[in-house]
């Protein structure tokens, strides 16, 4: 597991064409690949929501697509995760 913090204003190359619209934006990813890329209210029981839906979900079950997969691949290159 690992946490990664990077400023988008400062990083633009890393997001590519996916628009930041809102902040925080927040990248979850396991060996499987992304399974959540969105805004997320700063608020801990929000998270803790968050966490639990997806540690709910069927194994497998499809993230939030091919967009959010490119990002992550940049981010993981940006910072060798």
């Amino acid at each position: 597991m690992a946490k990664i913090e990077l400023d988008i204003e400062d990083e633009a190359d890393i997001a590519g064409d996916y628009d930041v619209e809102t902040f925080p934006t927040l990248l979850l990813a396991d060996a499987a690949g992304v399974r959540f890329l969105g805004p997320l209210l700063p608020q801990a029981p929000v998270l803790a929501r968050l966490l639990a839906s997806l540690q709910a979900a069927a194994p497998g079950s499809a993230g939030p697509g091919g967009e959010a997969q490119q990002v992550f691949e940049r981010v993981r290159a940006a910072r060798g995760a």
